[in-house]
């Protein structure tokens, strides 16, 4: 087993394929639930990180009072349907509520309108297939390709002096 992890490309090959396979396992995850982690700093800014819906969601809005001290991060996660969740709606096209600024191909980013005297949410979703799929690409280039052999000669090593002391 020792010869599998032989040079430095089969060691970043697996930790890659590891990567991957974390990566996969939220993405499978993110499709039945929501798991978010939120932060809240000593000045009003609250960022919050998801996953939903075969997606990461980075949010970040200015709260209306400042927390004054630092708090822990609040970690969260549900089975239930993402219908009624407001700040993670399911960022869908139609909604009126949301000003896209940027969408393609599954990335986005934009604004969600908040009500009077509070600041919108701004939000950025980067997909997970965008970043599964080029850890797998990645770990099977390092995992299957076979190192380079050097072109370099061989020097023929000294000859060794017949009286074993030099002149």
């Amino acid at each position: 087993m020792g010869e599998v992890f032989v040079g430095w490309r089969r060691k970043i090959g697996c930790v890659t394929l590891m990567m991957a396979l974390v990566f996969m396992g939220g993405w499978l995850r993110s499709l039945t639930g929501i798991d978010s982690v939120t932060f809240y700093s000593q000045n009003p800014t609250i960022v919050s990180v998801s996953s939903v819906q075969g997606r990461f969601e980075f949010e970040m809005m200015q709260d209306t009072e400042p927390h004054g001290t630092m708090m822990f991060p609040v970690w969260w996660t549900t089975e239930e349907d993402v219908g009624h969740l407001p700040f993670l709606v399911a960022l869908n096209d139609g909604d009126p509520d949301i000003n896209w600024e940027w969408q393609r191909y599954g990335f986005g980013g934009g604004s969600i309108a908040a009500p009077p005297g509070e600041t919108p949410l701004a939000f950025l979703v980067v997909p997970y297939w965008s970043i599964t799929i080029p850890l797998t690409a990645l770990s099977a280039f390092l995992l299957i390709s076979k190192p380079k052999t050097s072109n370099q000669k061989k020097t023929a090593p000294p000859a060794p002096n017949d009286g074993g002391a030099a002149r």
